[in-house]
C-alpha cells in the first residue's frame, strides 16, 4: 500500500490550515478506494511554519505499518523549496524506513491555467465588470530569477485568451514594483483602456502575504475616494473614461485537486486508465 502526501509551504495564516485540508478530504473522496489503486492514506504535511512536518507525517505511517509514499510538493515553480528544501526533508525521512516518492509539483500546466482562467471569471463576475477586464497573476516571488521569469511566461500564456491584457507580479522579491504598487500599477494601466482589473492570486491558500496585498490596495482606494479626478490625473487619468475598479480573485484552493489527482496517476497510478492525464 502507498500513501499520498500532500506537501505545502506552510503559512501563519489562520485560515491556510483549513483551506489545505478541504483540498486533502476532496483529493480523498475524488481518488479510488485503496482497494482499486488509491493512496491508502491522504496526508498534509508541511515544510515549514506548521506542524505536522514531513518527519513527523512519515513517523506516523511508518508506526501505521506504512512503507511507501508519494508526495506532492504544493508549489508552482521550481525555486528553492523544490530544489533544495524538499529533497532535503526527503532526505530525513529515509530513518523511518518509508520510501517517498516526490512527484511534479502544481507546476504552471493546463491544470493551473485552468484554475487561473476559472478565477478570473469567477472574480469578473462576482464584481459585476462588463466589457473586457485586464487580469493580474500575483505570485509569492523568489529570489531565483528563473522561476519569476517562469510566472510571467505563464501569464504572458494567457495574454490572447482574454479581450485584456493579462500580466503577472509578485507579493515580494526582487522585482522594483511589487506587491500592492503592482496592483496599482496594473489598475492605472487598465484604466487608461477603459477597462476594470481582476487580480488573482497564484497562491494555493490563503496567506499573510496575499493579505497583504488586497489590504493595502483596498486602503489606498480609501484614500482615493474623496479625491477627484483633476486633483489625480497622473496614474489614474483614465478612470473617468471607465473602467479602472478592482476585484480580487480567492486562492485556487480546491481547483488544485484534479492536479493533485493526475500527480498520484502518474507516479502510482500507472497503468490504470487515464493514468498521467497532463495537469
Amino acid at each position: 500500500m502507498t500513501a499520498l502526501i500532500l506537501l505545502a509551504h506552510g503559512s501563519r495564516h489562520p485560515e491556510t490550515g483549513a483551506a489545505l485540508d478541504s483540498v486533502v478530504k476532496q483529493v480523498r473522496e475524488a481518488l479510488p478506494s485503496p482497494s482499486c489503486g488509491g493512496p491508502s492514506q491522504v496526508r498534509l504535511a508541511w515544510l515549514d511554519l506548521d506542524e505536522p512536518s514531513l518527519d513527523d507525517v512519515c513517523a506516523d505511517l511508518a508506526a501505521a505499518g506504512e512503507r511507501s509514499a508519494v508526495a506532492v510538493p504544493l508549489l508552482f515553480t521550481d525555486a528553492f523549496h523544490s530544489r533544495i528544501d524538499v529533497p532535503a526533508q526527503v532526505g530525513r525521512c529515509d530513518r523511518h524506513g518509508v520510501a517517498i516518492e516526490v512527484s511534479q509539483g502544481l507546476g504552471l500546466g493546463d491544470g493551473t491555467r485552468r484554475a487561473i482562467v476559472r478565477r478570473i471569471v469567477e472574480a469578473a463576475r462576482e464584481a459585476s465588470f462588463s466589457g473586457p477586464v485586464d487580469a493580474l497573476i500575483m505570485a509569492v516571488g523568489s529570489s531565483d530569477a528563473t522561476a519569476n521569469r517562469a510566472v510571467h511566461d505563464f501569464a504572458e500564456g494567457l495574454d490572447g485568451m482574454f479581450p485584456g491584457k493579462v500580466s503577472a507580479a509578485f507579493a515580494v522579491g526582487p522585482e522594483q514594483v511589487k506587491g500592492a504598487a503592482a496592483v496599482q500599477a496594473a489598475q492605472a494601466r487598465a484604466a487608461m483602456r477603459g477597462r476594470d482589473l481582476v487580480v488573482v492570486p497564484l497562491f494555493t491558500a490563503p496567506g499573510l502575504l496575499w493579505d497583504k496585498v488586497t489590504a493595502a490596495a483596498t486602503a489606498d482606494a480609501g484614500d482615493r475616494a474623496g479625491v477627484s479626478a483633476e486633483d489625480d490625473a497622473g496614474a489614474f487619468a483614465g478612470i473617468s473614461a471607465g473602467g479602472g475598479r478592482v476585484s480580487y480573485g480567492r486562492p485556487l484552493g480546491d481547483l488544485l485537486v484534479p492536479i493533485v489527482c493526475c500527480r498520484w496517476d502518474s507516479v502510482a497510478g500507472y497503468g490504470r486508465p487515464g493514468a498521467g492525464t497532463a495537469a
